[in-house]
């Protein structure tokens, strides 16, 4: 029996999450982007999943070629590569880097990583995929784009717009 859970516990201890890579902190001011269904909304104090839109722009204009499927597939949003039977929206904001926080599963919330606070462990459960790492999983393998969380009423600030995912693509 003694064995067992020494066994379990080497187990357990390498279930530890460690993130290998090193991300850039944030600039101090900078454009995001909320990708979501078109009739998606949330409420002031909902959290967005936000990914760079500089990095997000860079990815359809090269690899997504008007495809709004594989936009959402680099984003964790949908495994399969057909185009999706609903609508999708790109918001894009300008924020500041202190209203973000990064999703880093082996972190404390408010913990210091990578130039910005961690996210406090309850916005861990989103729709999209991520590796736990600050990154999103692109579903269609490959590399994601970083990823930060935020709220609704702090990224609604400076003001929003809103672009059909399609448009955006092209």
């Amino acid at each position: 029996m003694g064995l067992i859970a020494v066994f379990l516990s080497l187990a357990w201890g390498q279930e530890e999450l460690s993130c290998d890579r090193s991300l850039e902190a944030p600039p101090e001011a900078l454009s995001v982007a909320w990708v979501s269904p078109l009739r998606r909304k949330v409420g002031k104090n909902g959290w967005l999943t936000l990914v760079p839109t500089t990095e997000l722009k860079a990815f359809a204009d090269e690899h997504a070629k008007g495809s709004v499927a594989r936009l959402l597939q680099h984003v964790g949003q949908r495994k399969r590569s057909s185009e999706p039977s609903r609508s999708y929206k790109v918001v894009v904001f300008d924020v500041r880097a202190e209203q973000l926080c990064r999703p880093l599963e082996d972190r404390e919330g408010g913990e210091e990583a990578f130039g910005m606070v961690s996210c406090p462990e309850r916005v861990s459960r989103f729709r999209e995929r991520t590796d736990a790492c600050g990154t999103l999983e692109d579903r269609a393998g490959g590399e994601g784009p970083p990823v930060f969380r935020a709220r609704w009423r702090d990224v609604v600030r400076n003001g929003f717009c809103v672009l059909p995912a399609d448009r955006f693509v092209r």
